[in-house]
């Protein structure tokens, strides 16, 4: 909904609106249709502002900034097309007071953005705010302290669901269904529940997991993602690559080890607290109730099944070193990591796609480890022969605001001190509230502790650089490459120390990703275009 009035004493205005059920926003002055009201009068009674656009996330959570449209107006604003933001009230903003405080307080006005919040009566550009910037901080902390004593809520009314045999899960698991009348209760899926039967009952009759994989490949059967999405399931498989629709053995080992089958509700197998990553949970601590619906499968096949499988288990050869670029190469259409074949002492690299599961699904992707090896050698020595000559391009480059590199990487040291001293005061909640043994929160301290050590010895390296004009060369990559001058052989530490990832295509075409920062990559896009 652009505006295309073209007045230039009015600013181009940005109207955010945000609304999360998980950050406790139930009521209706919260909802979309009444914020973008208030903004819209707003906007109507203040003649110096025009609406450019509005930007709303319904249904993402204010305490992380990973909002499509909160990302989108970011952009405009490095595109200058955004003079001014205003929204509702500071929570419609953030919920997470470090950053909301380091978005307001350094990064709009760096880029020359009035930011308006109008419950709370604040407007950057108001000459009588100083009283404002003091309570600012505190009202961002107060949103941020309800969202989380909101989440710690939500978390103890799920887990009582859980202990009472009422499902929680966003999906029922492969085999099963939700039940039109009772969304916390599982109802047996018949054509799934049949493949899940057929899987149980060939490995038992002795078929391997990836041979039992291979036939439902060829047999035509959905995979537990693919059926989910076929069936209109607005289901996302994290953990499967993009590429990936087949089965695969990991898949169908999940569904012989799955307790759901026999009847039983397993739940609480990981935990998370807010702005944190979920933590896997000891299966021993796991939320089972037994019976909880309708079983697919006897409980004495499944016993059965889980003694073979352990039986099944390989033990790790900890004696055999790894390959050379084990972890660092995939397939370049896939996305498979690559796997190794030894044929006469050579090794090869193929898909593991094609390995496993067969033409059907991918080609071999082969290259030799000795070829691989060369041209990675070839690639860096080029890179490092150009080093010198990189010099001269960062000091053409310098003269467009020399200091906005170091400014940015002052503001991100700041920004990562400042999260790093709240996740450890969170943590402390957490050891409070029984998330976290007093050793799991001992380690995280120590840990904490050295990264702030870190971070301020980097932040006071930054603070001299600017201090003093150093030349952008002293770069720690640029340094590097030209300390280590030209690479005679290739060792597992210098992949690992520059590179990322290996891609490899068919007729041994190979991309190679390297862990070089934005800055250096483009200063080495000019140099080979300036040699070329």
């Amino acid at each position: 909904m652009k505006n295309s009035n073209d007045d230039t004493r009015q600013l181009n205005t940005a109207i955010y609106i945000r609304l999360s059920r998980e950050d406790g926003d139930k009521d209706e002055s919260n909802s979309v249709t009444h914020q973008r009201e208030i903004l819209l009068r707003y906007i109507r009674d203040h003649s110096d502002l025009k609406l450019y656009d509005e930007y709303v996330d319904d249904g993402y959570s204010g305490t992380n900034f990973q909002r499509p449209g909160f990302e989108r107006m970011l952009s405009d604003i490095k595109n200058h097309k955004i003079s001014c933001i205003l929204v509702k009230d500071l929570s419609r903003f953030a919920r997470d007071y470090v950053m909301a405080g380091m978005y307001i307080e350094r990064y709009f006005p760096q880029w020359d953005i009035r930011f308006i919040s109008i419950s709370e009566n604040y407007d950057s550009d108001n000459p009588d705010i100083a009283g404002q910037d003091i309570l600012l901080p505190i009202q961002n902390l107060f949103n941020e302290f309800h969202a989380r004593d909101t989440s710690r809520k939500v978390q103890r009314v799920m887990h009582q669901m859980q202990e009472d045999g009422k499902c929680v899960a966003a999906f029922a698991p492969y085999g099963y269904q939700k039940d039109h009348l009772d969304k916390h209760h599982f109802i047996v899926d018949p054509y799934a529940a049949e493949v899940v039967k057929r899987i149980f009952r060939l490995f038992l009759s002795g078929m391997g997991m990836q041979t039992i994989a291979k036939a439902l490949n060829v047999d035509g059967i959905l995979c537990p993602s693919s059926y989910k999405e076929m069936n209109g399931s607005n289901y996302h498989n994290n953990n499967r690559l993009s590429a990936t629709s087949y089965w695969t053995e990991s898949t169908v080992k999940n569904i012989l080890k799955n307790e759901t089958y026999i009847g039983t509700l397993v739940q609480g197998k990981t935990i998370r607290s807010i702005n944190r990553k979920p933590k896997r949970v000891p299966s021993e601590q796991w939320v089972r109730v037994a019976d909880a619906h309708e079983a697919i499968i006897d409980k004495v096949l499944f016993e059965q099944t889980q003694i073979l499988l352990s039986k099944n288990t390989r033990s790790m050869k900890v004696n055999v070193p790894t390959t050379l670029f084990a972890g660092l190469i995939k397939c370049g259409d896939c996305g498979r990591s690559l796997v190794k074949t030894v044929w006469n002492d050579k090794i090869t690299y193929r898909c593991g796609t094609y390995k496993r599961i067969g033409s059907g699904f991918c080609t071999p992707h082969a290259i030799r480890e000795s070829v691989l090896t060369e041209i990675v050698l070839n690639d860096l020595n080029i890179i490092i022969g150009q080093a010198e000559n990189l010099t001269e391009i960062v000091r053409k480059e310098q003269p467009e605001k020399p200091e906005r590199n170091l400014i940015k990487t002052e503001e991100k040291l700041q920004s990562d001190l400042e999260k790093c001293i709240r996740k450890k005061a969170e943590a402390y909640d957490d050891y409070k509230e029984g998330l976290l043994t007093k050793d799991e929160f001992l380690t995280y301290g120590v840990k904490c502790n050295n990264t702030k050590k870190q971070l301020a010895l980097q932040l006071q390296s930054v603070h001299e650089q600017r201090s003093q004009h150093e030349d952008f060369v002293q770069n720690p990559w640029l340094q590097q490459l030209l300390h280590a001058g030209k690479i005679e052989e290739l060792d597992k530490q210098i992949l690992l120390d520059m590179i990322e990832t290996i891609f490899i295509y068919e007729n041994q075409t190979v991309r190679i990703v390297y862990r070089f920062s934005d800055e250096l990559d483009y200063l080495f896009r000019q140099t080979l275009e300036t040699v070329n």
